[in-house]
């Protein structure tokens, strides 16, 4: 029941992400000079990014872009989303909030053990996404009757939009598509 409870948490943390994002573009895809990779476009997110051109991709109709490996399952994943920053923490926060405002709404709100699961850990630290200043949240957790997990997200601000880069896998597993998070992390570009 528990893991039925976080993947329920889970499933409404990314609508909540993306509650201003109703899709009414589902992106598209374009050819690159890097092998094994498309170029994803959406104008609605306000990203372009490199997706994996074998994996399962596809745009969800509350505006979140999940990249899969193939064959599909749902542990493993790439996902990229956005939305205005006054739809979240119940419009508590203005939209020109500053970044380290936001971290610490984040962290009291969605990072704690009621939203993540029992036997949680999490740490944060500063980086960058496409080229703005960021935060990356890395949390494991064991959902109960489950293999251990492992999430990494990055968010930043841009214009009244909070930005997210989350790649999640079984923690067993955690570097095994590692190479494509970088790869999609480092071509990830806000677009105005």
């Amino acid at each position: 029941m528990k893991q039925f409870t976080v993947f329920l948490g889970s499933l409404l943390l990314s609508f909540l992400l993306s509650a201003c994002n109703l899709v009414s573009d589902y992106g598209s895809n374009s050819a690159n000079d890097v092998k094994g990779y498309v170029t994803y476009t959406n104008n609605t997110l306000g990203i372009s990014l490199l997706a994996p051109e074998i994996w399962h991709r596809e745009m969800t109709i509350g505006g979140t872009y999940n990249m899969n490996p193939e064959p599909r399952n749902d542990y493993d994943g790439i996902t990229a989303s956005s939305s205005s920053i006054s739809d979240l923490f119940e419009g508590r926060l203005p939209s020109d909030v500053p970044l380290d405002a936001f971290h610490a709404q984040a962290m009291k709100s969605w990072y704690d053990a009621t939203s993540i699961g029992p036997e949680y850990e999490v740490t944060s630290t500063r980086t960058t996404l496409s080229d703005y200043p960021a935060w990356e949240v890395t949390y494991s957790y064991t959902p109960e009757g489950s293999k251990r997990r492992t999430v990494r997200e990055i968010f930043t601000l841009h214009k009244g939009k909070a930005y997210f880069l989350r790649w999640y896998a079984k923690a067993s597993e955690k570097d095994r598509y590692r190479q494509e998070f970088e790869v999609i992390r480092n071509s990830y570009r806000i677009i105005d």
